[in-house]
């Protein structure tokens, strides 16, 4: 048996779904959210924005090809999609909403990466639906 005594990595990641009515700014991100700029914790909710931004891509960018709908782009991302995450992206999709998707990395550079990688939430109001529950 060999053992490993060199440095030794578990990174895992965890991906999201996220849409946000109108622009994905952070003004619309903390509308979403019910958070006015003077919040207490600002500083790191800004940092979770960024975090946010720079991971997502719209959710066409994951099509297999220009034929394959949208249930199919989420099956073959999340296998299984967790209940009604299909069904609540269609409806997004026909409110006209943008729908991105990404991944956090425990080999994150910042601590907000790593909580929203650990963390498991849906966020479901009327400007924003941000879903990270066990995706994958």
């Amino acid at each position: 048996m060999k053992i490993r005594q060199d440095f030794v990595t578990n990174s895992s990641s965890t991906s999201f779904i996220i849409s946000i009515k109108g622009d994905f700014t952070l003004e619309n991100f903390l509308k979403g959210l019910r958070m006015n700029k003077d919040c207490a914790l600002m500083e790191m909710v800004e940092n979770l924005y960024k975090v946010i931004y720079r991971a997502k891509k719209e959710l066409s960018f994951y099509k297999d090809n220009d034929n394959e709908d949208i249930e199919e782009t989420i099956r073959g991302l999340w296998v299984p999609p967790p209940d009604g995450l299909v069904e609540e992206v269609k409806k997004l999709l026909a409110d006209n909403r943008e729908v991105y998707a990404g991944n956090f990395h425990t080999e994150a550079s910042c601590a907000e990466e790593l909580f929203l990688c650990y963390a498991r939430y849906v966020i479901s109001t009327e400007d924003l639906y941000f879903n990270c529950e066990d995706l994958g």
